[in-house]
């Protein structure tokens, strides 16, 4: 949109960080994390309910979507999805129980002392989650360029990545 109203240009666009989807369980469930992606279908075979976010309404649930599609387990799972309005929302049905499991972003997760982090979906499995930084306006401040270049600069990726992101 702002590419369209000529406030921000292209060049002027970097991807600034990553994100991972997660399937989680309550911190105090008895699964065991795993990386065996062949184990997920197992573990969706328990027939619990799984929270996501509302495809229609969000980005996550858009991700989450597209991965159960990319992995064929969308038909597998389809009746046992719980529909929520965002990734803090997904997230609260497992801390309450009201789900066993919750697909959500690795960043949601990891700040989240009530959730357990079961397995990190590949990054095949869906289109990057990524969060650009722009320059906006024909004449961006100094101010702003500042900051756009702070962003960009290495040596702030490991307090970006203790916060479960990634650099693209």
């Amino acid at each position: 949109y702002l590419e369209g109203m000529y406030l921000i240009f292209k060049e002027n666009v970097k991807p600034f960080l990553g994100n991972k989807l997660v399937i989680v369980s309550h911190q105090t469930d008895s699964i065991v994390p795993f990386t065996d992606i062949n184990l997920v279908q197992k573990l969706l075979a328990l027939n619990e309910k799984i929270a996501v976010g509302d495809p229609q309404i969000v980005p996550l649930g858009r991700y989450i979507k597209q991965m159960l599609e990319n992995l064929k387990l969308l038909e597998f799972v389809q009746s046992h999805l719980v529909k929520a309005l965002d990734a803090q929302a997904t997230a609260k049905l497992v801390e309450r129980r009201e789900t066993r499991f919750g697909v959500v972003y690795l960043t949601d997760a990891s700040s989240n002392p009530m959730l357990k982090i079961l397995f990190i979906f590949p990054s095949y499995s869906h289109d990057p989650i990524t969060y650009p930084v722009a320059l906006i306006g024909n004449q961006p401040s100094a101010d702003a360029i500042g900051l756009y270049q702070f962003l960009q600069e290495n040596r702030h990726h490991g307090l970006i990545e203790q916060q479960g992101f990634s650099i693209p």
